[in-house]
């Protein structure tokens, strides 16, 4: 099995996302290609809650990804490469959309 390159995983990939940081539950920032995340991106934080309907920062931060064009599988491949390298699976996009889908058919 052939494994992306950085480059190929990146050009599927925005410039930019939101996510959460596991351990804390904090939104952050991310910017493809850089290694770690932005905290309490431009105040962002204390406003993800407060979007409609979001009862969640998750939720908050899947409606902004969304609204910026950003999908799931995006915001996970962003997340992951972010902590542990753009040049592994974890930071492929497909992969994850791969994964989502094998979850809702086995459901």
């Amino acid at each position: 099995m052939r494994t992306n390159t950085a480059k190929e995983n990146l050009a599927k990939l925005p410039e930019q996302c939101f996510g959460i940081l596991p351990s804390t539950g904090e939104a952050i920032g991310i910017v493809a290609g850089d290694n770690g995340y932005r905290p309490q991106w431009d105040g962002f934080t204390a406003h993800l809650i407060q979007i409609e309907g979001a009862k969640t920062a998750d939720e908050a931060v899947d409606s902004i990804n969304a609204s910026m064009g950003v999908n799931k599988a995006q915001r996970k491949a962003m997340e992951n490469g972010s902590m542990f390298g753009w040049h592994t699976k974890a930071a492929d996009p497909d992969f994850w959309a791969a994964q989502e889908k094998a979850k809702n058919e086995k459901n």
